[in-house]
């Protein structure tokens, strides 16, 4: 033994007080290795399972946003305009506006709309009815050569009319409010881009045309000359949008402000279960009575919160009356108490289901999910992505649209008030059972307590 710890030995041995301290000291080491160090490990066990379990949330979760994304121009094709040739085989325009229609449809990968080729047989409405098919969704955008466009060219140039408007030839129409990223970045692009095209290659035909016919008859020059816009640019286009975005608080609720509604949903799922467990509810109440308290009241609370949420759309002056004149409010009312109801008790099923301590894992993937659904149209998403069309956000936001600028129908949201009352319908059963789960689960864990359960 080393003389230094003899003598330390020695000291605390003829010192009562180093002596106790020395006890004491023993005493809290031993104590340390018998609670605090289980305690400890059973701590860095938890939370080296948590760090597992984000990580496998990110690789699982995130790629679901990334993906939809990825091949979005590689799809594009998917997204459909449509041509229409009102004037017929006989003009310069509308059959280079054809043909350059189906050397797009055929172009290899490279990044192109999808093109429906049409007559003015298809549109007995003419031009008006093409603007409802574009203000209705039913293409993404339209090329249109309007009637007697070649004709009216000719008869401006045989008849020197300064008058004579290159623009009114071609129209492009489009609808922002149906996705306004996509089509402010790729649909409005590319359409002018084929108008464009279509201008130029019928401008040149059409000159090269008049030159050949006219190239010695000095009259005809000179009344060519009196109309110089009709020789220098005969043919060009307009552009039309059809449901313009004039609010653009309005891309709020069309982009990320659903996922507060995500996050205050969870947070009143995460509250109530407190508060239940605090008061001892599960314990006190009937089964039939504990499914009736955990459904109902959340419904209040979301009838307020929608009503609030709604509120904001007129703080903000986003419209709602372009479907429904002034019952669109109430519309929208609704339309947020259902989509509300669909995403917070989808979360208070998983709350039963996962308890408090794992629910926020599965809120990763809700949010992810639905904010992916409504973020970039789904058909230029891969096939993996199409059933997200019954998630509550796509419904929400496509119903959205339909209240403020009327991009479909006004009955069509009715398609989209049935999934979220489905969608709601399901989590509420789902509930059930999870309760029946939770309920059991409590029943294991503290077997000396009486649970009431009363089916």
């Amino acid at each position: 033994m080393p003389a230094s710890d003899s003598s330390e030995r020695t000291a605390i041995a003829t010192n009562p007080e180093a002596e106790a301290r020395h006890e004491m000291a023993t005493e809290q080491s031993q104590a340390y290795q018998k609670d605090v160090r289980p305690t400890e490990k059973s701590t860095g066990k938890q939370l080296l399972q948590g760090f597992v379990l984000i990580t496998a949330i990110l690789w699982i979760c995130l790629p679901i946003f990334w993906g939809s994304n990825w091949l979005l121009v590689r799809f594009l094709n998917r997204l459909t305009i449509t041509t229409v040739n009102f004037e017929g085989a006989n003009g310069l325009v509308g059959p280079v506006l054809t043909q350059l229609a189906e050397q797009t449809n055929n172009a290899p990968m490279d990044p192109h709309l999808g093109i429906a080729i049409r007559t003015a047989e298809s549109y007995p409405g003419g031009v008006d009815q093409v603007k409802e098919d574009i203000g209705y969704s039913r293409y993404w955008g339209a090329v249109v050569v309007y009637p007697n466009c070649t004709s009216t060219w000719e008869s401006s140039i045989a008849s020197g009319n300064t008058s004579y408007d290159p623009t009114g030839c071609i129209g492009v129409f489009w609808s922002t409010a149906r996705f306004y990223q996509v089509t402010l970045l790729y649909i409005r692009p590319l359409m002018n881009e084929l108008a464009s095209k279509v201008a130029k290659q019928a401008s040149q035909q059409a000159v090269q045309q008049f030159l050949n016919a006219n190239g010695g008859n000095a009259g005809a020059i000179a009344l060519a000359a009196a109309a110089p816009q009709a020789l220098a640019t005969p043919f060009s286009s307009h552009q039309n949008d059809l449901r313009p975005i004039n609010e653009w608080a309005v891309a709020a609720p069309f982009e990320a402000a659903l996922i507060y509604y995500l996050i205050l949903s969870f947070i009143l799922a995460a509250w109530g279960n407190a508060a239940r467990q605090k008061a001892g509810f599960n314990q006190k109440l009937t089964f039939p009575s504990l499914v009736l308290w955990r459904i109902g009241v959340p419904m209040v609370f979301y009838f307020w919160l929608s009503l609030n949420f709604s509120l904001l759309f007129k703080a903000y002056q986003i419209p709602t009356e372009a479907s429904y004149g002034r019952g669109g409010f109430m519309v929208l009312w609704m339309l947020n108490w259902i989509t509300l109801a669909a995403v917070g008790l989808a979360l208070e099923s998983i709350v039963a289901l996962l308890t408090p301590e794992f629910a926020p894992f599965f809120l990763i993937f809700w949010i992810i999910s639905n904010i992916t659904s409504s973020f970039q149209p789904i058909e230029a998403m891969q096939q993996f992505y199409r059933w997200m069309r019954i998630l509550p956000f796509y419904n929400a936001v496509e119903g959205y649209k339909i209240i403020t600028h009327a991009t479909r129908e006004g009955h069509r949201i009715g398609l989209n008030f049935g999934v979220l009352i489905a969608f709601a319908a399901v989590c509420c059963v789902g509930l059930t059972l999870f309760m029946i789960v939770e309920r059991k689960r409590e029943e294991k864990n503290m077997p000396d307590k009486k649970i009431i359960y009363s089916m």
